[in-house]
């Protein structure tokens, strides 16, 4: 197949891919599809030469047009992650203060020694 065809067909399954939301419960599965596709796209990639018909050009405008809302989307994407593994390890740690809320008190705190003999 031709590299620009194929190029442009994986643009558009990964804006496709980008544009539904992503679920906390699939996160996982959508991610995997997603590495998949950018793979993919980063190996036809270099295949490509500089479009020389009116159709391949109209397609190259369409892969532009699409790349800008794929890399909102995936910026988008990865600050919210980022926002949620904030807000987990801050759910972890204020559990575990209230469960135990003497964990960092110092042992010291309070002990008299007399010096002497």
């Amino acid at each position: 197949m031709e590299p620009l065809p194929e190029f442009h067909k994986l643009t558009v399954q990964l804006d496709e891919l980008l544009q539904a939301e992503i679920s906390s419960n699939g996160r996982h599965q959508q991610i995997e599809e997603i590495n998949q596709l950018i793979d993919q796209r980063g190996d036809i990639i270099h295949l490509l030469d500089k479009p020389v018909e009116k159709e391949e050009k109209v397609m190259m405008e369409e892969i532009l047009a699409r790349e800008i809302r794929i890399q909102e989307h995936l910026e988008k994407s990865f600050k919210q992650l980022k926002q949620e593994i904030r807000m987990h390890k801050k759910h972890q740690t204020s559990a575990r203060k209230y469960s135990n809320p003497y964990d960092n008190v110092s042992s010291h705190d309070g002990i008299f020694l007399d010096q002497k003999k």
